[in-house]
């Protein structure tokens, strides 16, 4: 656990936000926006995928994007 999941509320969506956002780190976490991009572009041809056989994806395409985390997820 890190320093920002002990505080209420904050969890790993939230830690990987602010880390990705607030301080530019290559945090790996999927929003709405990202899941959907996947679907659509990255042309996933099931119907269902869980968020942590998903991660993995987007983990490569930031990486492979060589983009910063926070224009990535923008």
């Amino acid at each position: 656990m890190s320093k920002w999941e002990e505080l209420p509320g904050v969890g790993p969506y939230t830690r990987a936000a602010v880390e990705a956002f607030a301080f530019n780190k290559p945090a790996v976490f999927i929003e709405t926006n990202i899941r959907t991009i996947f679907f659509h572009c990255v042309k996933l041809n099931i119907t269902q995928i869980s968020d942590t056989e998903l991660l993995p994806l987007v983990e490569a395409a930031l990486k492979k994007s060589k983009m910063q985390p926070r224009e990535f997820y923008a």
